[in-house]
């Protein structure tokens, strides 16, 4: 009477077709999620790009998968930019995803910022990695757009201060100009006194045009008497726009020694 075999080392067909069957219908599930994810993935192996979804397509603006297959980190991002990347995130499961900002190319060159998630594939010697890439160039947008509206709100504010304070010409010009060029920049003194002077293809030339051709075009003494009094008054606002930066930016203090040695910064109450 022969013993019965070892149950454990019968090869058992049925168990590993199933365990196939389980591992292509994981395979089936997160290809349909990539592909269904709004955001764009892109999995590299061995440092180049071997998988992307259709969002990965659209964000780079490529036709096809072949268009981006193949290619490195440092093709794919921004040369100010990638260099930040790590070759490759910390693995284990105790860390959390990397999440950075950076800039990527786009095919037709124009540069994207994105937020880029990274985590790896496997196991830590020789697996992939997982990067997910958000768009984020609208909302840096806004950003920079309520940054500005808030700037210009505290430059209004602030000289709205100076207006109520202020003692003398001298120091209602230097606080005003200080205020804008701290809040707004100096390139914003010139573009708001380009457009006072009138210059053309600034606001204040189509203003100061429209209303001297109608003063003019109305062939009454009032309208000529109008439009002597604008053209002077444009003449004058000129004059003073660029007196304001000349004397404030260009020009030397006239105020003796002893005051420009007591002079500083405004308290924090302002």
């Amino acid at each position: 009477m022969t013993a019965p075999a070892d149950s454990s080392s019968v090869p058992d067909p049925g168990g590993a077709e199933l365990m196939q069957a389980a591992l292509r219908q994981s395979e089936l599930r997160y290809g349909a999620l990539v592909a269904s994810f709004p955001d764009a993935i892109l999995v590299f192996e061995h440092g180049r790009l071997c998988l992307v979804n259709p969002a990965a397509l659209v964000l780079f603006g490529a036709e096809t998968a072949a268009d981006l297959l193949g290619r490195t980190p440092v093709e794919l991002f921004h040369p100010t930019g990638g260099a930040r990347l790590p070759e490759r995130p910390p693995d284990g499961p105790n860390h959390p995803p990397l999440v950075v900002e950076e800039t990527i190319l786009r095919r037709d060159g124009r540069a994207v910022e994105v937020e880029v998630s990274m985590a790896t594939l496997g196991p830590p010697a020789g697996g992939g990695i997982h990067v997910i890439l958000r768009d984020i160039s609208q909302r840096k947008a806004r950003d920079a757009e309520l940054q500005r509206l808030v700037r210009m709100e505290r430059a209004r504010s602030r000289i709205n201060q100076v207006l109520l304070y202020a003692t003398d010409e001298a120091e209602l010009l230097g606080s005003a100009c200080q205020i804008l060029v701290e809040e707004c920049g100096y390139a914003m003194m010139w573009i708001g006194s380009l457009a006072l002077a009138g210059i053309p293809w600034f606001a204040g030339y189509y203003s100061k045009d429209f209303v001297l051709e109608a003063a003019y075009a109305a062939h009454t003494p009032q309208g000529m008497y109008a439009f002597v009094l604008g053209l002077l008054a444009a003449l004058l606002t000129a004059f003073y726009s660029w007196r304001l930066i000349i004397l404030t930016f260009h020009g030397t203090p006239r105020a003796d020694q002893t005051t420009m040695d007591h002079v500083h910064e405004s308290p924090w109450v302002m």
